[in-house]
Protein backbone atom coordinates (compact mmCIF):
# COMPACT_ATOMS: atom_id res chain seq x y z
CA UNK A 1 0.00 0.00 0.00
CA UNK A 2 2.17 2.70 1.45
CA UNK A 3 5.37 1.72 -0.03
CA UNK A 4 3.63 1.44 -4.00
CA UNK A 5 2.11 4.96 -3.38
CA UNK A 6 6.00 6.10 -2.14
CA UNK A 7 7.46 4.78 -4.73
CA UNK A 8 4.76 6.68 -7.87
CA UNK A 9 5.56 9.25 -5.97
CA UNK A 10 9.23 9.20 -6.05
CA UNK A 11 9.13 8.42 -9.89
CA UNK A 12 6.60 10.95 -10.58
CA UNK A 13 9.28 13.65 -8.60
CA UNK A 14 12.24 12.05 -10.48
CA UNK A 15 11.08 12.41 -13.80
CA UNK A 16 9.81 15.95 -13.15
CA UNK A 17 13.35 16.67 -11.83
CA UNK A 18 14.59 14.75 -15.19
CA UNK A 19 13.16 17.05 -17.25
CA UNK A 20 13.75 19.75 -15.87
CA UNK A 21 17.69 19.66 -16.06
CA UNK A 22 16.34 19.19 -19.68
CA UNK A 23 15.05 22.77 -19.78
CA UNK A 24 17.87 24.70 -17.99
CA UNK A 25 20.30 22.97 -20.64
CA UNK A 26 17.92 24.34 -23.39
CA UNK A 27 17.81 27.82 -21.76
CA UNK A 28 21.95 27.61 -21.31
CA UNK A 29 21.90 27.75 -24.90
CA UNK A 30 19.45 30.54 -25.86
CA UNK A 31 16.14 28.20 -26.15
CA UNK A 32 12.99 28.91 -24.24
CA UNK A 33 12.04 25.53 -22.70
CA UNK A 34 8.69 24.62 -22.78
CA UNK A 35 7.20 21.90 -20.44
CA UNK A 36 4.17 19.65 -20.91
CA UNK A 37 2.13 16.05 -20.77
CA UNK A 38 1.54 13.51 -23.47
CA UNK A 39 -1.54 11.78 -22.12
CA UNK A 40 -1.76 9.53 -25.19
CA UNK A 41 1.91 8.51 -24.44
CA UNK A 42 1.62 9.20 -21.04
CA UNK A 43 4.95 11.24 -21.08
CA UNK A 44 6.27 14.09 -19.54
CA UNK A 45 8.55 16.53 -21.76
CA UNK A 46 10.50 19.62 -22.55
CA UNK A 47 10.75 21.15 -25.67
CA UNK A 48 11.93 24.29 -26.86
CA UNK A 49 9.85 25.01 -30.18
CA UNK A 50 11.70 26.83 -32.75
CA UNK A 51 14.96 26.85 -31.87
CA UNK A 52 17.14 23.99 -33.55
CA UNK A 53 20.75 23.16 -31.54
CA UNK A 54 24.25 22.76 -32.54
CA UNK A 55 24.98 19.25 -32.10
CA UNK A 56 27.14 19.57 -29.07
CA UNK A 57 24.64 21.88 -27.15
CA UNK A 58 22.01 18.87 -28.11
CA UNK A 59 24.78 16.11 -26.96
CA UNK A 60 24.80 18.07 -23.33
CA UNK A 61 20.96 18.80 -23.08
CA UNK A 62 20.00 14.80 -23.83
CA UNK A 63 23.12 13.96 -20.97
CA UNK A 64 22.35 16.20 -18.96
CA UNK A 65 19.75 14.60 -16.54
CA UNK A 66 21.50 11.03 -16.71
CA UNK A 67 24.72 12.73 -15.47
CA UNK A 68 22.97 15.67 -12.70
CA UNK A 69 20.87 13.30 -11.48
CA UNK A 70 23.26 10.23 -11.12
CA UNK A 71 25.66 12.73 -9.25
CA UNK A 72 23.08 13.42 -6.65
CA UNK A 73 22.37 9.92 -6.34
CA UNK A 74 25.55 9.12 -5.81
CA UNK A 75 26.05 12.40 -3.21
CA UNK A 76 22.42 11.14 -1.63
CA UNK A 77 24.54 7.91 -1.09
CA UNK A 78 27.47 9.39 0.61
CA UNK A 79 25.75 11.13 3.21
CA UNK A 80 23.05 8.67 3.88
CA UNK A 81 25.78 5.67 4.17
CA UNK A 82 25.23 3.52 6.96
CA UNK A 83 21.36 5.36 7.94
CA UNK A 84 18.11 3.18 6.72
CA UNK A 85 17.15 6.73 5.23
CA UNK A 86 19.80 5.13 1.95
CA UNK A 87 17.42 2.82 0.35
CA UNK A 88 14.83 6.01 -0.14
Amino acid sequence: GVDIFLVLIGAIIVIGFHELVHGIAMQMFGGKAQYGFWGKGLMFYATSPGYAFKRNQYIIILLGPLVSLSVLACCGIVILSGSSLMWL
